[in-house]
């Protein structure tokens, strides 16, 4: 099951549907769950698929599947979702006025939201119910964004959060508003900000770490780097706890951006996107999935028409073995503004890339009608809840834009 569009121009605005999600009444994945008792502990969560409208953007999913960030941009409200319910609450709000760089980026296991927040400073920050925001203290800003509004600043943006919630990572605004990645520790008070070994190239300086391990020994995202005379502003980089790090293949990004999306666990396996092999698709920007481990190096994702394929990976299980994103098949592999379908995937060695939506028909899901999953933004420790978007294809294609919603997927035992 794949979802067709009409040439580059549909396409991007189907990959913008990543940023438009959707909260309603098309169900959710649980059906007639066990009454309460005192000894009944959670409801379970069942397998099924709820699709979800409103809400604008999901942004991420606990370890153990059940609760989910949603977020609507437009206002700023910020929702937990519970997956056996389908209870939605809000909980906080960001500010969507004066500064549009304010958004959530992840949650912790015991209810923490990271984003940036803020506007005097905007600053890399941690959410909970009993606290509100914390503004992390960085050593190196802030940085003067309007040179007319002197107090207008920002220190810095918060991208990933520890299960526990004791260890955040993201960027710092240094004085010359170039960012420098970090991490930070809760130790109590205003806790250890570290900030991270600077490895980028050239003469871009813009470096964030996105994600965390669960250990909180490891960070990955990008810094700069230089491929002959040019300057790309994001290669794949990881950074240790006592502040030192790396390029994951200097020199060798082919001309074009990328960065690592998704960490294990144990922080031993990376996995995000970057330039594709093909020579034809770098020249357009083409990119392709990866992998990385000490063991392996770093590992692109192929086919067997290199041109037809790109993948976008954004999320994976706990122990790595489960990868997932975004595919878009051309159907011309010659051409580059050929029409295309997208689809969201789940990748293992064992299996190879497989279509989402197909495997969860194949686990005995019953998915709604003409709706076909696109994206997948975040998953469950063991990776059978699924999060991210879908879309209802328009009568015309050549006219029309797909309807964006959301989906929260349950998938079975076994299923993957």
């Amino acid at each position: 099951m794949k979802f067709s569009v009409r040439g580059r121009t549909l396409l991007g605005a189907a990959l913008l549907s990543t940023l438009l999600l959707a909260c309603g009444d098309d169900g959710n994945p649980q059906t007639d769950p066990p009454d309460a008792g005192v000894d009944a502990g959670p409801d379970p969560l069942l397998p099924g698929i709820a699709m979800l409208t409103d809400l604008e953007r999901v942004v991420d999913v606990t370890s153990d599947g059940r609760t989910v960030l949603f977020w609507k941009q437009s206002n700023g409200e910020l929702y937990f979702y519970d997956v056996a319910t389908g209870n939605l609450e809000i909980q906080t709000t960001l500010d969507t006025e004066e500064l549009q760089n304010q958004q959530p980026h992840a949650m912790s296991d015991v209810g923490h939201i990271v984003a940036g927040y803020g506007v005097r400073p905007e600053a890399a920050s941690r959410w909970d119910a009993a606290n509100g925001w914390q503004k992390l203290k960085s050593p190196v800003g802030p940085c003067h964004i309007d040179p007319d509004m002197p107090d207008l600043t920002a220190t810095g943006s918060a991208f990933g959060v520890t299960p526990d919630g004791k260890g955040v990572v993201g960027l710092l605004w240094e004085a010359g508003c170039k960012t420098q990645a970090f991490i930070w520790k809760d130790t109590g008070g205003d806790g250890t900000m570290i900030p991270l070994q600077k490895v980028g190239r050239g003469s871009i300086q813009s470096e964030r770490a996105s994600v965390i391990s669960a250990n909180g020994k490891v960070a990955a995202g990008f810094a700069p780097d230089v491929v002959g005379e040019f300057n790309i502003d994001r290669a794949p980089a990881v950074w240790k706890d006592d502040g030192t790090g790396f390029l994951l293949l200097p020199n060798q990004t082919d001309g074009n951006p990328g960065e690592v999306k998704a960490i294990s666990a144990d922080g031993k396996i990376l996995a995000g996107m970057w330039a594709s092999a093909d020579p034809n698709e770098v020249a357009f920007g083409g990119t392709t999935g990866f992998t990385w481990t000490e063991e392996t190096g770093l590992v692109r994702f192929s086919s067997s028409t290199p041109a037809s394929d790109q993948i976008v990976m954004n999320a994976m299980s706990a122990d790595g073995k489960y990868l997932y994103g975004l595919l878009t098949h051309f159907l011309d592999p010659t051409d580059f503004f050929s029409a295309s379908e997208i689809s969201a995937f789940v990748w293992n060695k064992d299996k190879g890339m497989r279509n989402l939506q197909e495997v969860a028909i194949g686990a005995g899901i019953s998915m709604p009608a003409n709706h076909f999953l696109t994206n997948v933004m975040a998953v469950s420790a063991d990776g059978r809840v699924v999060v991210g978007t879908a879309g209802i294809p328009p009568e015309d294609p050549n006219t029309g834009f797909p309807t964006e919603k959301l989906f929260v997927l349950v998938l079975p035992e076994g299923a993957l």
